[in-house]
C-alpha cells in the first residue's frame, strides 16, 4: 500500500453537510470495490 495515499485519506476533513458525506461515501465506495476487483 502506497503510504502518501493512505496520509491524503487520513487528512481529509470531516464532511460537513449531507453533500459532502454522500460524496465521501461514494469515494471510499468506488475505492473499495475497486481495490475487491483488483485483490482477485
Amino acid at each position: 500500500m502506497d503510504r502518501k495515499k493512505v496520509l491524503v485519506i487520513e487528512e481529509l476533513l470531516t464532511p460537513k453537510g449531507v453533500a459532502e458525506l454522500k460524496s465521501f461515501l461514494g469515494l471510499s465506495n468506488y475505492y473499495q470495490s475497486s481495490s475487491n476487483f483488483f485483490s482477485r
